[in-house]
């Protein structure tokens, strides 16, 4: 990706917080169903692993396509292509943590995992502006700081549901394919 491209701009940010948003309000009544009370608690393992799979290939698409752009203005060269790994391992922890906090908690836990997942998104990127993002990289200087920080939570309420699906859909595939006594 050339770093000639235009900088990304605070109206754009705002318009993909609202995208996401939609998109995040309308998977929760699938995940809901898709996911019922009943079944969260069986996820306890593959949640963590259907994570680190999910980060390690957002990341993987991260550093193939926005390193020059973005990311090499935060990391060094040498780790480029670990960070997929760093970032599945972390996420995965910080996932399997969330799921023990959730399951001492009342109400839905398959919501209540992806609403508080959703939290990682605002943290991380509030990090990120501290380190400079909207300064340093040209893609996007000048862009509003708030609009770069509340842009991750949908977006990472919408990750933490693909990670959920993808755990249950392992659960699921491990039981069809497991013998039947």
């Amino acid at each position: 990706m050339p770093d000639t491209l235009p900088a990304i701009t605070t109206q754009q940010l705002w318009r993909g917080a609202a995208l996401l948003a939609v998109i995040a309000a309308a998977g929760l009544p699938v995940l809901s169903r898709a996911v019922p009370p009943a079944l969260f608690p069986r996820l306890r393992r593959t949640v963590p692993a259907a994570a680190f799979i999910l980060w390690a290939v957002i990341w993987f698409g991260v550093v193939a396509i926005y390193w020059q752009p973005v990311y090499s203005y935060f990391f060094p060269a040498s780790i480029r292509w670990f960070l997929p790994l760093l970032m599945g391992t972390g996420f995965g922890l910080a996932y399997g943590v969330l799921f023990r906090l959730v399951e001492r908690l009342p109400g839905h836990p398959t919501l209540l995992f992806v609403l508080l997942a959703g939290l990682l998104g605002p943290l991380t990127h509030a990090f990120a502006v501290y380190r400079g993002i909207v300064e340093k990289p040209p893609l996007l200087r000048g862009a509003s700081p708030v609009a770069a920080i509340l842009v991750s939570y949908p977006e990472f309420t919408i990750y933490a549901c693909l990670a959920v699906l993808l755990a249950a859909a392992f659960l699921r595939l491990r039981s069809a394919l497991s013998p039947r006594a």
